[in-house]
């Protein structure tokens, strides 16, 4: 369940980024993140989480990391 939040939360922070609000944007990519990494160790469905975790911006004090 928590891996369609976080790709939902992806969604709408593309939608905030297109519309100007920055800080909304960041805000939900950031925990859009966070709800798809632990399914990185097996991604379901072919999703490619590798990618969308190294777009993602992470939160201060966690850099980015190639994941693979």
């Amino acid at each position: 369940m928590t891996l369609w939040k976080g790709l939902a939360q992806l969604a709408v922070g593309l939608t905030h980024a297109a519309r100007g609000n920055s800080t909304g944007a960041v805000r939900l990519l950031r925990r859009g993140a966070d709800h798809i990494e632990p399914y990185l160790p097996e991604p379901p469905h072919g999703i490619d989480l590798d990618g969308l975790l190294r777009w993602a911006p992470r939160p201060r004090g966690r850099p980015a990391v190639r994941y693979r």
